[in-house]
């Protein structure tokens, strides 16, 4: 018998996941309710990598129906690495922020995808994760 302990923030990135999976199905109200659990999971944590995932994975989700909220929420994501880590993202990582990206520049303007990038860079993790929380009660 395999024993594996999963920690809270764990379930939260796994609640993100099932939620994305959920949207890709078409089950809106369904990703909605595990975004919503993941997202708040993660939150109560305190570690950036359960944080940052989990809104990695919400602002692919949602980059078409919010594309400036996810720009923003990338941004945040992206300058707190380069500035608090110093470092790369893992690879699954780089293709969520990327396809998200693609995603935002169908609907923004150039320059209203650098100016939300930039507001995003001053936001704190957890006021991005409260931004996603609040868009998905908006969606």
């Amino acid at each position: 018998e395999v024993v594996r302990e999963v920690s809270a923030e764990d379930s939260g990135i796994e609640l993100s996941l099932l939620g994305q999976s959920k949207f890709l199905q078409g089950n809106l109200d369904g990703s909605k309710r595990d975004f919503r659990e993941g997202l708040s999971i993660a939150k109560q944590g305190d570690r950036y990598f359960s944080k940052s995932l989990s809104l990695l994975l919400f602002s692919n989700t949602y980059a078409n129906l919010q594309p400036k909220i996810t720009i923003q929420i990338l941004g945040m994501v992206d300058g707190y690495r380069r500035n608090k880590l110093d470092e790369q993202l893992p690879p699954l990582w780089e293709k969520e922020l990327d396809s998200a990206i693609v995603k935002v520049r169908q609907h923004l303007h150039e320059s209203e995808v650098n100016l939300a990038w930039e507001e995003g860079k001053k936001m704190t993790i957890d006021q991005a994760l409260d931004l996603a929380l609040q868009t998905l009660d908006e969606i």
